[in-house]
């Protein structure tokens, strides 16, 4: 009785907040785990005999009940012997029994946000943002066994002053780096889901560089109702139209189906609804349709799109638009009846070349025969576009910069390059005439060309493979208490 009045006197309460659980919250209920306990141990590896005034604490063990799919805090109290300002923390996890390392189901995984702690009337936070599991050796790959977390937002190795410190972020490090091996360069998958991770499949990917599973639950879910969704409509479609063969009924169409574009304008809100798009949304796709045929808010969305970096001025013709030009391609109507030497050296004419990026891209796809209502198979087309521009000097301003010229091929089936100009605006049918729905049709063509290209190119070699290396050698050469690693961190692992 006598030690213990002792070594409470001797001792501090230590208030500690457990944050656990993700951001967003689970649909129908809050889930807790409760597949062991989580202890702490502050200052992991000091020793009075080399710091007086620093000491290492005894394991503190929380055993309640976390929340997992959704943000909770579990806060405990414990007695905690003076060891001094606390710098490091180590958080574990132990199983409840030991025979439930024989379920592998049981095994479930807990994620740690933050750990706070009231010492001495300060607070002190050690950020992790990391999954946690019950290990035992190499059985559960993939998961760090245990974190060392330095308090405070960020600081540097050669700035720490006891070597405690400095061991435990090398360890902590060292538990982040087997996870994330590199890639021999022979071994560099191109377009995979892993270019430079020595990793073959997402499955085998550090658990902190995967999403959420929940997020990719629905993510699968909404995939398989919508495939399920499109063969229920294109055997509908079929049934209809056999339907309509049957009775010789010559003007009964699909629900689906439309021959106009004043047809698509009357099934875009149906279309709109069934895909749970809201009100406004519709509105504002009916706005869209309506001002697609004006090329000036064609010309306005490549110069303010995400690819209008390809953007250059002509200098001088190339080869293909020479010939395209030689040939009375491009109608003098489109450039204002200007002589296009006058218009190249005044500076007003642009292109985007999208051909040479397209170049090799393949089409068809193993579903493709689910975008065609008799249920075959059809291919998916990538064409490969380039847009000749202008900038007219007798348009507004702002709808000034309009497309003259685009180029099609269809190079996958050996086609021939084709060449498309807008159709005259004193034209009777201007607006309406087949000249002009071939143009529109050509620009569909542009701006589908444009946006493989954002997404193959812009969006994801530039950003998720690019962002890849620098992601992987954050994750091999510094440690969560680096400041650039909690601010890099995130984006690294969205990448």
């Amino acid at each position: 009785m006598a030690d213990l009045k002792t070594k409470l006197l001797n001792s501090e309460v230590c208030h500690v907040f457990l944050q656990t659980g993700l951001k967003l919250p689970h649909a129908n209920e809050v889930k807790k785990w409760h597949e062991g306990a989580i202890k702490l141990t502050i200052n992991p590896g000091a020793g009075k005999r080399f710091h007086p005034f620093i000491g290492e604490s005894e394991p503190l063990v929380i055993n309640e009940k976390f929340a997992v799919d959704s943000q909770g805090v579990v806060d405990c109290e414990f007695w905690v012997e003076d060891i001094g300002e606390p710098l490091t923390l180590k958080i574990e996890s132990e199983i409840a029994h030991e025979k439930l390392f024989d379920c592998k189901w049981k095994h479930k995984e807990i994620y740690i946000r933050e750990v706070g702690m009231i010492w001495k009337r300060k607070i002190y936070r050690f950020p992790v943002h990391n999954y946690l599991k019950p290990h035992r050796g190499a059985e559960y790959r993939g998961y760090i066994p245990y974190f060392i977390v330095r308090s405070g937002s960020g600081t540097l190795r050669h700035l720490e002053d006891h070597y405690f410190v400095k061991e435990a972020r090398d360890a902590d490090l060292n538990n982040t780096r087997s996870l994330v091996p590199w890639c021999d360069g022979d071994k560099i998958r191109p377009l995979k889901s892993t270019n430079h991770i020595d990793r073959k499949h997402y499955n085998d990917l550090p658990r902190f560089l995967q999403f959420r599973h929940s997020q990719n639950n629905a993510f699968t879910m909404s995939a398989i109702y919508a495939a399920i969704d499109i063969v229920l409509r294109a055997v509908t479609t079929a049934c209809e139209k056999a339907c309509c063969c049957l009775l010789r009924c010559g003007n009964c169409r699909g629900v689906n189906s439309f021959r106009s574009l004043e047809d698509y304008a009357r099934l875009f809100p149906e279309m709109g609804e069934m895909a749970n798009w809201s009100k406004a949304d519709i509105k504002d796709g009916l706005k869209v349709g309506e001002i697609f045929h004006d090329d000036g808010e064609f010309g306005r969305q490549i110069i303010q799109g995400p690819n209008s970096l390809k953007l250059t001025r002509v200098d001088e013709l190339s080869p293909t638009w020479h010939e395209a030009v030689s040939k009375g391609m491009l109608p003098g109507y489109a450039i204002d009846d200007e002589d296009i030497e006058d218009v190249i050296k005044e500076g007003r004419l642009f292109e985007v070349v999208n051909s040479k990026l397209l170049d090799g891209v393949g089409h068809g796809g193993a579903w493709s025969w689910l975008i065609n209502v008799r249920i075959r198979r059809q291919k998916w087309y990538v064409v490969h576009a380039d847009c000749l521009f202008f900038w007219s000097k007798k348009r507004h301003p702002q709808y000034a910069f309009v497309p003259v010229l685009i180029r099609l091929e269809n190079k996958n089936d050996g086609e021939p390059q084709t060449f498309w100009s807008p159709p005259n605006p004193e034209s009777q049918f201007h607006d309406y005439g087949e000249h002009a729905m071939s143009w529109l049709l050509a620009k569909m063509h542009f701006r589908c060309a444009d946006w493989q290209v954002y997404s193959v190119g812009t969006h994801f070699a530039r950003a998720h493979a690019m962002s890849e290396v620098f992601g992987t050698s954050m994750f091999r050469n510094l440690p969560s208490a680096h400041p650039c690693s909690g601010s890099c961190s995130p984006i690294s692992k969205e990448s």
